[in-house]
């Protein structure tokens, strides 16, 4: 048991310095030894690794208080907003906010727990929270020393931080580094208000900062320390090999497992649409059931898109009735009535879109426009059950409405001024009917498609055999079409860009390159337009509607459009070499164009409502090939997934990677599959590209679902053999540690030893010098700052057994 200066008080702090000088290690070992400390550490250990998130650590206030005291910033627990932005900052960073903060330990405590860039990673790694409890030993050790004596803390810290410093502004921009130098070098505390740069002078002028460099810690220099070092390394360099292994694995199997899936998916579509099997009472229900219901999603779709935009046209006129009312506004009465009747046009276009193409299983393919708001259909209702369940959608009709707007718009046109009473009465009064009436008719819609998303998700298993080789590529088509309609959209806002910047240009400026620049968008625009990415797929994008059987001669209908003329020749008719023509192309952009791409971004959504319906849920068959594409599709998000701290073993860019245990010898391998995207891909691909499946497997679809978990296999086999290896290094390495580590014979390595002979002095004048100022304070002989020299003479008779 040694004399612990933690737990002394009343003793000098020249004093305590000199015992804690005499064994550290021992001192520090013995403190994170005691009970409470113990608890803490074991606490943190044992509960860290449970952590999924920067806010669950924010939230358990033992751990975070355990983080922070770690970095010495317990005081930022009262301000958690603040913190929590600092943990996640990124250091790459510099606006970051931990980079944006003077002082080094919010840098310190980021760069740490790299939240930013490794997640929750290091809360799993052995070696870190080992650390990380070390570092929470040594400050609430120097906290204990500086409830006896607030200098030995100060004195403490100076001699671990100031070898780092290689400036005089480093020592100026922290607090404690600061207080000890200006204090011992006897500056007085009005160089404070003088400028950074006066105040780095002074400093420099009186201290050579080269002398404060520490020299490596001769201390622990025995094979044992070596090997503690070199297992710690091994260990995080394992953790990451094996995580990475790990992340790798995780991505394979989940594709192995949607390949099952879709393979067991197809085993069972022979029991299950057999009429003699298990849902023989279900088939002929659902055979009549499943056209209707494909119309009234689509008639709830179509009404449900265009009562949205409705309710914002008429919120907007009862804002204009109340500007009319205000005086301030009456030189723009005229504006208002225009916008009020622009709105109200808006809303009988609006209306007159709720319309959605039903084919009722005439002779002819072409469907039959209907709308659910135009009170011309009844009632719609199905049973969807052989038990007698049935589902209605209700009819709705907005005829009145309109007629209200109209009356509206007649009372608002007619108004005078602020001061017209009457007519803005009307008007007012009457759109504030039509919200409600609006609210109604809203409210019945949505209750009425929640209760056909209800009624279908009722269905334990849809098994009607449905035309899914004419189904498939109707579905793709649609989803074709809306994709290189956003990729469009992105291609316009460049072309938005270039006309502005065209605009900004003086009139005589050559816009050579500007235009070069339109001229190449607009070609992808045009390829965009008119080639579908998958060959065979109708063009929705240039051509007309479409219609695909469903079933038993109904069909289901793709609305077409022509991109071509509405689009494409307005920008190929126009250019941006001159301010004028530039801003042609921006009154383009805003009118036509727009009024084009939004209207077929709003047909494209209520087509693939319908599409995916059909194609996903209805049709069994469909709904599996639906299936298998979107895996080929999403290949490249599962190897991107497998990334793990900016390596990724199934990334065509990865190679091999080789590291050396130093602390066993051995030479870990680990096997990049660079050629997945390819090799794996090539087969996943060209089963996909032989949808839409049939029965016999005629295009060899479902075969190749064999052929690519055979091929997975042989990937997974790879990553696991290289992972088991790791994991049995890193089980030598964790119980190396652990033999260390849990010891308690083991010591805390000195914090202090690696300080230069000139620092140990400086920090033993810092020392003697608060001991006279706080002797000749209790005497009053003033501050007393060059009486620490009465300690020099002082008998001391303190006897300790150390």
């Amino acid at each position: 048991m040694v004399a612990n200066v933690a737990y002394m008080s009343g003793v000098s702090a020249a004093l305590s310095f000199q015992m804690l000088q005499k064994n550290t290690s021992q001192q520090i070992t013995q403190f994170g030894q005691t009970a409470q400390v113990m608890r803490e550490v074991e606490y943190f250990k044992k509960k860290a690794g449970s952590i999924e998130s920067v806010d669950d650590l924010m939230k358990d206030r033992r751990l975070m208080n355990f983080a922070l005291s770690a970095f010495s910033l317990e005081s930022e627990a009262q301000y958690p907003g603040r913190l929590k932005k600092v943990l996640e900052s990124d250091l790459d960073d510099n606006s970051s906010l931990a980079n944006r903060l003077s002082d080094n330990r919010y840098r310190e405590i980021a760069g740490a727990f790299d939240f930013a860039n490794s997640g929750m990673s290091k809360l799993q790694d052995a070696a870190f929270l080992e650390d990380l409890s070390q570092k929470y030993i040594l400050n609430e050790f120097e906290k204990a020393l500086g409830n006896n004596n607030p200098a030995l803390r100060e004195a403490t810290y100076f001699l671990r931080n100031i070898g780092n410093v290689t400036s005089p502004y480093d020592i100026l921009g922290d607090n404690v580094l600061r207080s000890v130098v200006t204090f011992t070098l006897n500056l007085p505390a009005q160089i404070a208000v003088q400028s950074v740069e006066t105040q780095a002078r002074l400093i420099e002028g009186r201290l050579d900062l080269e002398k404060f460099k520490g020299v490596e810690s001769t201390a622990q220099t025995g094979s044992g320390s070596i090997r503690i070092d070199d297992a710690r390394d091994d260990q995080t360099l394992l953790y990451n090999g094996v995580q990475l292994s790990k992340q790798a694995i995780a991505q394979v199997d989940a594709i192995q497992s949607q390949l099952e899936l879709i393979r067991a998916g197809y085993g069972a579509l022979d029991a299950v649409q057999d009429p003699a099997g298990e849902f023989q009472a279900e088939i002929p229900v659902q055979e009549a059931a499943i056209p209707e219901m494909v119309r009234q999603n689509g008639l709830l779709a179509a009404a449900n898109d265009s009562l949205g935009r409705i309710q914002g046209y008429v919120s907007r006129m009862n804002t204009l009735v109340g500007l009319a009312s205000d005086p301030a506004n009456a030189a723009r009465l005229d504006s208002y009535k225009t916008e009020f009747a622009d709105l109200r046009d808006k809303i009988n276009t609006a209306y007159s879109e709720a319309t959605y193409s039903y084919d009722d299983g005439d002779a002819d393919a072409a469907g039959t426009l209907e709308n659910l708001l135009s009170g011309a259909l009844p009632d719609l209702s199905v049973q969807y059950k052989s038990t007698g369940e049935t589902l209605t959608t209700r009819s709705q009709d907005l005829t009145g409405f309109l007629a209200d707007i109209d009356a509206a718009n007649a009372s608002f046109q007619a108004v005078t001024g602020s001061g017209d009473a009457g007519n803005l009465a009307t008007a007012g009064g009457i759109v504030t009917s039509s919200t409600t009436e609006l609210a109604n008719v809203r409210k019945e819609v949505t209750a009425d498609r929640t209760a056909l998303t209800d009624a279908i998700a009722s269905i334990p298993q849809f098994a009607a055999t449905l035309n899914s080789a004419s189904l498939y590529p109707g579905a793709e088509a649609v989803r074709d079409a809306g994709s290189r309609l956003s990729e469009i959209n992105l291609l316009l806002g460049e072309l938005r860009g270039l006309a502005v910047e065209s605009t900004a240009l003086p009139a005589s400026s050559n816009r050579t390159g500007l235009q070069t620049q339109y001229d190449e968008i607009v070609g992808k625009i045009g390829d965009l337009i008119n080639d579908p990415r998958t060959a065979g797929l109708d063009n929705l994008l240039a051509g007309g509607n479409q219609s695909y059987e469903l079933l038993n001669g109904f069909n289901i209908e793709a609305r077409g459009r022509d991109l071509t003329t509405s689009v494409l020749a307005e920008l190929t008719g126009r250019d941006i070499s001159s301010f004028a023509n530039a801003q042609g192309v921006l009154t383009a952009l805003d009118n036509q164009i727009a009024t084009a791409t939004s209207t077929a971004f709003r047909e494209i959504s209520i087509d693939a409502s319908s599409f995916n319906l059909a194609s996903e849920t209805l049709d069994p068959r469909a709904a599996v090939d639906s299936a298998y594409r979107r895996l080929s599709n999403d290949l490249q998000t599962y190897i991107n997934a497998a990334a793990f701290e900016g390596r990724n073993l199934l990334s065509a860019d990865q190679e091999n990677i080789e590291y050396r245990v130093e602390s066993s010898g051995r030479l870990m391998s680990v096997d990049a599959i660079s050629d997945f995207a390819t090799n794996f891909g090539a087969i996943l691909r060209g089963g996909a590209d032989g949808l839409p499946s049939d029965g016999g497997d005629s295009t060899g679809a479902i075969a190749a679902l064999n052929d690519a978990l055979f091929s997975l296999g042989r990937v997974r086999e790879t990553l696991n053999s290289d992972l088991r290896t790791q994991q049995m290094e890193k089980s030598i390495v964790d119980a190396t540690l652990a033999q260390f580590v849990g010891s308690e014979s083991s010591e805390t390595e000195d914090p202090y030893a690696g300080s230069s002979k000139f620092a140990v002095e400086f920090i033993q004048k810092f020392l003697a010098m608060k001991d006279a100022e706080s002797a000749t304070s209790q005497l009053g002989l003033g501050s007393g700052r060059d009486a620490y020299l009465l300690n020099l003479v002082q008998p001391i008779n303190f006897n300790f057994n150390v």
